[in-house]
């Protein structure tokens, strides 16, 4: 989706996944088809395309604001040179934000005290007075200008960042689908829950966004709390938006992973950059819950800020005063592979230009290779799976879907809440999903359902297994193998050469033996050895029958 005026991208929006090449191809396509469509709207109401619309207000006094204007750029000049907002090497941006609702508490007082104020219902053009919103709004422009041109001068940022460097960032991962993550003043945790799933949508995104972790300015904006609320909700909708584009196309397939991702953030602290950093911490809670990803999802923001004389300035990660004084905001999340999943451009407070919009879309893409980096070092990905995950698909015998579910559901039940894993039946085959971390539970879950279906491991003749003796009866043991899971049986005969009198006096419950598979039983399930085996088959002895019936005489 592609909006525009005339040579001035307004909104966009695209998801997907396909390299940056092919995402300025598209943008440059969208925006002269917008460019051609905005300038036969201006020829349609003005007749002439070149020819501008002028607006003025009556009810400006431009004498007035331009006094309020000059007091207030100076209480800004000098907030911002008595003032440090930096505690060792780290910036508070807090402080900073108390200090500016204090100043500007303490000019509205002022023009108060003076009797500058008129109601915008009861003013008269031309007497020197101004509406306390006019106030608001002076003192607003005021703030950005005095930080924009400290920005420019010193060719740094209000928190000492230089226009590309990133803020500090730590990954703590937790169990089960946790992920905690801190950047300076933006703190947000992530939990992925993964269960069964009958519907092919798989992914659900939500926030959870405190009253306490809404950023200083929107606090300060909403008298009324219930307002505060309703931002906050529309904010954290915006954000799970955004989270779900950016992996929407980067996970399993429903076929392949046939459950059901559910994603809640919880924001602690919010300082820009919430959506980018909310999607960076989803990325390692899904690689820890064990969805498989091929690679990790990285995002970052950036702030396109006009200059008078020079190429506009680009600024990676923005804070949040930086969000709302930057002249647009690109947002884009990518893969360690490079390639563009989701990307937006919003917050346009001014024109800008086409390749200024390519240069923030290529700073962001060259930032979040940096940052996969750092999200690969805190939680790898091996060969496209999850580290520590499981994901098997159990074949099972035609018509024994009922016997592996059980009587209401008690069969799959009893597995799950026995291992602690996820089962789940394909819709179209005869096969059975199971999804875990533990390795061990696993294992039992496999062999639990291949119980209840009625099958048995698939081993080969003469390899040598690692089993674990289960029930030791009068002739035999039943064990259960280690890494293909069900059971096995060793017979008496097969404990060792020799006579043996007792089965107990070789194995015991709990031990761990390795023996050879030497075939199966009528009911399929697998024979085990001890005995050591040769390294050639031993011929098969004839039968007694077949011996009988070559000593007849003809």
């Amino acid at each position: 989706m592609y909006a525009g005026r005339r040579d001035a991208p307004v909104y966009f929006h695209a998801s997907g996944e396909a390299s940056m090449e092919v995402l300025v191809s598209a943008l440059k396509v969208a925006d002269e088809e917008a460019s051609r469509v905005a300038r036969c709207i201006e020829e349609h109401i003005t007749g002439d395309s070149s020819e501008a619309l002028e607006e003025f207000d009556e009810g400006e006094d431009l004498v007035a604001l331009a006094r309020v204007r000059d007091y207030l750029d100076e209480k800004m000049s000098a907030f911002l040179a008595d003032q440090d907002f930096m505690v060792g090497k780290t910036f508070d941006l807090l402080e900073l934000n108390r200090g500016l609702g204090n100043l500007k508490s303490e000019c509205v007082e002022y023009f108060r005290k003076i009797g500058a104020f008129r109601s915008r219902f009861t003013k008269i053009p031309g007497s020197g007075c101004v509406t306390r919103e006019e106030v608001e709004q002076a003192f607003a422009q005021a703030v950005k200008d005095a930080i924009i041109h400290s920005t420019v001068s010193k060719s740094k940022r209000i928190d000492g960042r230089g226009y590309g460097e990133l803020r500090p960032t730590q990954f703590e991962q937790g169990s089960n689908g946790l992920c905690t993550m801190e950047r300076d003043g933006t703190k947000l945790s992530s939990k992925v829950n993964v269960t069964t799933s009958k519907s092919p949508r798989t992914l659900d995104c939500s926030h959870s966004l405190a009253i306490s972790a809404a950023p200083f300015h929107m606090r300060n904006s909403r008298h009324h709390i219930r307002a505060l609320e309703y931002d906050l909700i529309q904010y954290g909708q915006e954000s799970s938006f955004f989270t779900e584009r950016a992996f929407s196309y980067s996970l399993p397939e429903f076929n392949a992973f046939p459950y059901y991702v559910k994603m809640k953030s919880q924001a602690l602290s919010m300082d820009g950059s919430f959506p980018t950093a909310n999607v960076c911490a989803s990325s390692i809670s899904l690689a820890n819950a064990g969805v498989p990803m091929k690679y990790h999802i990285a995002g970052t923001s950036a702030g396109i800020l006009n200059q008078e004389d020079s190429k506009p300035a680009i600024l990676l990660d923005l804070v949040d005063l930086e969000e709302r004084l930057v002249d647009a905001i690109v947002m884009m999340t990518s893969t360690g592979a490079g390639d563009v999943t989701s990307a937006s451009l919003s917050g346009v407070k001014s024109a800008i230009s086409f390749e200024s919009l390519v240069d923030a879309l290529g700073s962001a893409a060259e930032c979040n290779e940096g940052i996969a980096e750092k999200m690969n070092l805190a939680c790898s990905l091996d060969s496209g799976s999850s580290e520590g995950s499981i994901l098997e698909k159990i074949e099972i015998p035609s018509g024994s879907r009922g016997k592996v579910i059980g009587p209401g559901g008690s069969h799959i039940k009893e597995i799950e809440a026995l291992t602690g894993v996820i089962v789940s039946l394909h819709e179209k085959e005869d096969a059975v999903f199971v999804y875990g971390t533990d390795p061990e539970s696993c294992k039992k879950a496999v062999a639990m359902l291949r119980k209840y279906a009625g099958t048995s491991p698939s081993l080969s003749v003469g390899k040598s297994y690692k089993v674990k003796v289960s029930k030791v009866l009068e002739y035999g043991a039943v064990v259960e193998i280690q890494e293909e899971g069900g059971d096995g049986w060793i017979h008496i005969s097969e404990l060792r050469e020799g006579h043996v009198k007792s089965v107990g006096d070789e194995l015991s419950v709990g031990q761990v033996v390795d023996a050879t598979c030497i075939g199966k039983n009528a009911r399929g399930t697998p024979q085990l050895s001890l005995k050591p085996q040769s390294s050639k088959p031993a011929s098969k002895a004839p039968s007694p029958k077949a011996s009988r019936s070559r000593g007849k005489k003809r």
